[in-house]
């Protein structure tokens, strides 16, 4: 029982990274103003990957709900969420550098 749900939790990751995730296009954006110890080449590198977090935090889930009833009892009711992402293309489309007020936006697009 252990090995058929092992095999069917990264079943179902697979197939969500291969067909989901090659098919879909995600916007994401961030603000990032940086401190006097940081370099804007640090700020960069930071927004950059808070922008990359913030697009597979908005990627697909799968989510699976069951519920056994008993005598008009709940007797068992389970949630499984599963989720995935893995960035193989990311383009940014724009870079805004706000030197004085130590910004920096990015808009970036994941697929």
């Amino acid at each position: 029982m252990k090995f058929y749900m092992f095999f069917t939790f990264f079943s179902v990751i697979f197939l969500m990274t291969t067909f989901v995730e090659g098919s879909q296009i995600i916007k994401a954006d961030k603000c990032y103003h940086f401190s006097d110890n940081e370099t804007i080449n640090q700020a960069r590198k930071t927004v950059l990957n808070l922008a990359k977090q913030k697009a597979v935090a908005l990627s697909q889930s799968y989510l699976e709900s069951s519920l056994q009833m008993e005598d008009g009892l709940i007797s068992k009711d389970v949630f499984t969420s599963i989720s995935a992402a893995s960035i193989k293309k990311t383009e940014i489309v724009d870079q805004k550098e706000y030197i004085e007020q130590r910004k920096i936006n990015m808009y970036l697009e994941k697929r």
